[in-house]
């Protein structure tokens, strides 16, 4: 994409072992979003993304 919006990127979870991120962004002017997770975990210090996939669409 040439142009994006990063909207916000929250903690959801963090406990001894990683760190569980959730983000958006979107394309402006219209309805596409990529909403995404990022897992770091602090043993081996690897940050990994998923998309996240909404099961009601």
């Amino acid at each position: 994409m040439d142009i994006a919006i990063f909207h916000n990127y929250w903690f959801n979870k963090i406990d001894k072992d990683k760190i569980e991120l959730f983000g958006v962004i979107s394309k402006p002017e219209t309805d596409y979003t990529l909403a995404f997770y990022n897992y770091f975990d602090f043993t081996n210090r690897k940050l990994k993304f998923v998309e996240y996939v909404d099961d009601e669409e």
